[in-house]
């Protein structure tokens, strides 16, 4: 573990330091990766395992199925403890959370770990991809179980609105998936039908319905 808080405290010196890596929703580029923290790729590899296999990150995975579009096809990088997330990025009370820039992101990873965490408790070690193309059409969330496949996206504005649906619109009508199929993930508290699909409270993640 000493070995670990060596790594963190590191690559928390450099210009581009691993909380705002993980935390831009980009993916992984080892490259850029090894630049910004002047580390060899050997070095980088070795430090990202060391992190995996002591629980401080995972990787998730990008969904490949095309659709006749170019896709990123690197994953990306998540915390599994968004508190130790916030602590790195020198969040140290509840009202900073709102205010800071990588809010949204920091919602995300929090959404994600409690998905994972849902499976876990099924007994399933599982856990989900995101789609993303070089146009930058995204999918947060996809669940996916042979032939069935679950869209979620994560906003963590409090108010809803109906853009929130957009790219589960576009990515439907690419998919080939019902209308009213998938969900999406809010900040706010009341959880409703809507014609474009599911709006879920964050509070209401059981609300979810997991492939069984």
């Amino acid at each position: 573990m000493n070995f670990v808080c060596t790594i963190l405290d590191d690559l928390w010196i450099y210009p581009v330091p691993l909380q705002y890596f993980c935390l831009y929703k980009t993916a992984i580029q080892l490259r850029f990766f090894t630049n910004c923290a002047s580390i060899s790729p050997n070095t980088a590899k070795a430090w990202l395992s060391i992190l995996e296999s002591s629980y401080v990150l995972y990787r998730l995975q990008p969904y490949y199925e095309n659709f006749s579009k170019r896709l990123i096809k690197s994953p990306k990088l998540y915390f599994y403890d968004t508190g130790l997330a916030c602590s790195l990025l020198g969040i140290r009370e509840e009202g900073q959370v709102a205010l800071h820039f990588l809010r949204g992101a920091l919602f995300e990873n929090l959404i994600l770990n409690e998905l994972v965490k849902m499976y876990f408790h099924r007994g399933e070690r599982r856990f989900p991809y995101f789609w993303k193309d070089h146009q930058g059409n995204e999918i947060d969330c996809l669940i996916v179980e042979g032939q069935t496949k679950i869209p979620i996206e994560i906003k963590s504005g409090k108010t809803f609105t109906p853009a929130y649906f957009d790219q589960l619109k576009d990515w439907r009508e690419l998919a080939g998936l019902p209308a009213d199929q998938g969900f999406v993930i809010y900040g706010g508290e009341t959880s409703l039908q809507t014609s474009a699909g599911r709006l879920v409270s964050w509070r209401d993640l059981t609300q979810i319905r997991l492939i069984p």
